[in-house]
């Protein structure tokens, strides 16, 4: 299954949804990290206002995540550290939340190190940096995460 095509049935999950107020076409999806051994246990998430929606492919509908109960090191790197995730789709303000969550909790408070360098090594592919990051969302991103890259297998673990 293609990007579009989870996209477009993640979309239909989430607007059938009771009890979630996804209805115009400014609720879009925030991020997918595909499973690449089964695509319906594929990670999707919305997020609105201050609510974050997961979207469940394989029971066909959408719940929120529990505030306090959700991170980037937890949520997004550490499946990226298993490697059966990869990012399937990734929207401008959460790869500026990202930036600014490593560069508010890391080295010390980051677990997932590993998991957080196959992030950045998306991004150095993909061309995602600073100075992009800031023109999408206009806003200023205060330190360039990608220092922290480091391009060769062995890999700082600290």
């Amino acid at each position: 299954m293609n990007i579009d095509k989870l996209l477009r049935k993640a979309d239909r999950i989430i607007k059938r949804t009771d009890d979630i107020e996804f209805k115009n076409d400014d609720d879009i999806c925030k991020y997918i990290l595909l499973n690449k051994v089964d695509v319906n246990n594929s990670e999707i998430y919305y997020f609105k206002d201050d609510e974050i929606y997961k979207v469940d492919l394989q029971n066909n509908r959408a719940y929120g995540i529990i505030d306090g109960l959700y991170s980037y090191d937890e949520d997004v790197f550490s499946l990226l550290e298993n490697k059966q995730y990869a990012i399937g789709y990734m929207d401008t303000e959460v790869h500026y939340s990202i930036w600014n969550y490593i560069n508010d909790l890391y080295p010390e408070d980051i677990n997932c190190k590993k998991g957080m360098q196959e992030y950045l090594k998306y991004c150095k592919k993909n061309n995602i940096n600073k100075e992009l990051i800031g023109s999408k969302v206009n806003l200023i991103i205060s330190n360039d995460i990608m220092k922290y890259y480091q391009k060769n297998k062995e890999r700082d673990d600290r």
